[in-house]
């Protein structure tokens, strides 16, 4: 692509096309908003990065406990794939214990990539894969390894929607086993709802922590982990400082200087959903409907089938 705006972009040959993908859910406002643009130049001129946080971490601190009520405790961080990664060695550090089951993409960290060559033995024999929302497979894998699990950690929506039963039962065995339970909605956040799969099928007792990216900061690289005080397991660590090993630039003043004032944080929006299903093939009925080319294939491999 060479370039983007609001909902389209254009190749190389200046072709246009509506674009249904928004960087993989990173883009929610749309490409080159005004306003974002705006806070990220303002950033800039008040000279990017200093010694210590943004004061700006705050102001959004505050915004997302508007909007999120169960968060008492925030880190900030740049991606998504090292706040979920912070959030396993919280979890490990409140447990004692050192196996994750996971269910979805994390990142591309070592932790969470049990068959991936490059990663050590040691490494891939402490995580395993929990079926989505197979309620019987998942409760014997968590009651398994009860005595040695730190986490499970999901991504709530994978292909379609979960089932209630699932949620419940993963909340009800984490508790009983003295496990964090992570929820993983990087990509589910501000999209399902402001407060992600938490709010849109009431978990509740929410997760112990959740992880928060992509739409948050609408392109600009920016992730948060979100936890409690209270837990099955008290999350009283040092929420990410010295135990994740973070550093004072581990935000950018530009996505924060936005998300901190931006429209969700003071206005209650409700968004009816698009039906849950996988990527593209849902929204191809909508555009034949409407007589708008669409996109029909993605091939990594053919360049010629990407876009038809």
């Amino acid at each position: 692509m060479a370039r983007a705006s609001g909902c389209r972009v254009w190749d190389e040959s200046g072709r246009e096309y509506v674009d249904y993908i928004m960087a993989l859910g990173a883009v929610a406002l749309g490409y080159g908003h005004p306003a974002v643009n705006r806070a990220a130049s303002a950033a800039i001129d008040a000279g990017v990065v200093g010694p210590l946080p943004p004061v700006s971490e705050q102001a959004l601190a505050a915004a997302l406990a508007a909007r999120i009520p169960w968060l008492e405790r925030v880190r900030f961080l740049k991606t998504g794939a090292e706040a979920v990664a912070a959030a396993v060695r919280l979890a490990r550090v409140a447990t004692g214990r050192e196996d994750v089951l996971g269910c979805g993409y994390h990142g591309w960290l070592d932790w969470c990539q049990g068959a991936t060559d490059g990663v050590p033995a040691g490494v891939r024999a402490l995580f395993a894969e929990l079926p989505f929302n197979d309620v019987a497979t998942s409760r014997q894998m968590i009651r398994e390894r009860a005595h040695r699990l730190a986490a499970v950690v999901i991504e709530p929506v994978v292909v379609v929607e979960p089932t209630r039963e699932w949620l419940e039962m993963l909340r009800v065995e984490t508790t009983r086993a003295g496990a964090v339970l992570i929820f993983d909605e990087i990509k589910t956040a501000f999209r399902l709802a402001i407060g992600g799969a938490v709010e849109r099928y009431g978990v509740r007792p929410p997760p112990d922590l959740v992880v928060l990216g992509k739409a948050l900061a609408n392109g600009f690289p920016l992730a948060v982990t979100l936890g409690k005080f209270s837990s099955p397991r008290p999350l009283d660590c040092d929420f990410g400082g010295a135990t994740a090993g973070v550093g004072s630039n581990a935000t950018h003043p530009m996505p924060l200087k936005y998300t901190s004032t931006q429209e969700w944080a003071s206005k209650s929006r409700t968004v009816k959903p698009l039906p849950v299903r996988s990527g593209v093939p849902a929204l191809n009925p909508a555009a034949t409907r409407l007589g708008i080319p669409a996109m029909r294939s993605i091939s990594a491999i053919v360049p010629e089938n990407c876009w038809q």
